[in-house]
């Protein structure tokens, strides 16, 4: 997540300086769609709204010398999250959409033109459409999916924990569920890759979800994500994830704060594992020193590492070795 009014770019920098990359992965949050400036001037000075506004905040982002050298250095793989087009978007609306901004449907249309403009990403017959896939021969396959405006439905609220439960509710949709059950029933790669938007891992008590923008809002569209990798023919699955400005690594189980069914000593009845990686200037609103207050043994077992506090990004060496 690079929000250039909230910071520099030094994580791209750094990128371009790593020698050996095959490719640079970004999982979302390219751009901000917001007005106003915190740390440097951006432009347009106000939210993107229409075509215009879109394509200069995409030229204004792309004349920082060290996100340029970073995509002059290295191929990238790449997919929207919500800020190209407007925050905690869904498919038929956003947080940051109101009838006074115009239409949804033509916004969002307008948004996903200008990303194919700008961004490395070949277009389909359908420009919303970023659901894919790649093979890198028989070490790896990777998956990247749109879990934030292909149909998502809305998010639910606190007021009413019922909806995350709720089975009529989706984050992917039924076609690219599908899709997804049958490209990773298919891998015989050694690793199944998959790059999303948010969080899957549970951070929630009794089926409350404590941000209803993650898979926790969506728990039985993240019941038909485990379906898919449990069945997958790849001999081990790993989610990478972005969103929420910090690092994490995950083990994905059903069920992991019961002991008879994932071992947090040894990792058994782990699905697959999950990297969050952090954003690149955005951060979170959260002391840290508030999570040593939380019993993460028993709230959420599964969670073996996190930092909430640092910038940057994730490098993974991909080997045929566990």
């Amino acid at each position: 997540c690079a929000s250039y009014a909230r910071g520099y770019f030094k994580s791209y920098r750094d990128i371009a300086l790593e020698p050996d990359l095959d490719v640079v992965l970004h999982l979302g949050d390219y751009i901000y769609e917001y007005g106003g400036s915190s740390v440097r001037a951006i432009a347009p000075p106000w939210e993107t709204i229409n075509l215009t506004d879109y394509r200069l905040r995409y030229a204004h982002y792309r004349s920082d010398p060290d996100l340029q050298e970073a995509h002059r250095q290295h191929p990238w793989i790449v997919v929207w999250d919500d800020h190209e087009s407007a925050n905690d978007a869904y498919a038929g609306g956003a947080q940051n959409h109101n009838a006074g901004e115009g239409d949804w449907e033509a916004r969002k249309a307008i948004a996903a033109q200008v990303y194919s403009e700008w961004m490395p990403i070949r277009d389909d017959l359908n420009p919303l459409k970023i659901w894919r896939s790649f093979s890198f021969g028989d070490l790896m396959d990777l998956v990247m999916l749109d879990t934030r405006i292909w149909a998502r439905s809305p998010q639910g609220t606190w007021d009413d924990p019922s909806e995350f439960l709720d089975p009529t509710r989706t984050l992917l949709g039924e076609d690219q569920q599908a899709w997804l059950a049958e490209r990773l029933k298919t891998s015989k790669a050694t690793w199944a890759f998959i790059g999303q938007q948010v969080m899957v891992g549970q951070l929630q008590v009794d089926n409350f979800a404590f941000n209803p923008d993650q898979w926790d809002g969506y728990a039985p569209s993240r019941d038909a994500l485990f379906d898919a990798i449990e069945a997958g023919g790849a001999e081990s699955t790993v989610v990478l994830t972005g969103d929420i400005h910090s690092s994490w690594g995950i083990d994905l189980a059903r069920t992991p704060q019961d002991p008879a069914t994932y071992d947090s000593a040894t990792g058994a009845g782990a699905l697959a594992v999950e990297f969050v990686a952090p954003g690149v200037t955005s951060g979170v609103d959260i002391d840290n020193d508030l999570l040593e207050f939380v019993d993460w043994e028993s709230f959420a077992p599964h969670v073996r590492y996190r930092d909430i506090e640092q910038r940057g990004y994730i490098v993974l060496d991909v080997t045929r070795e566990d």
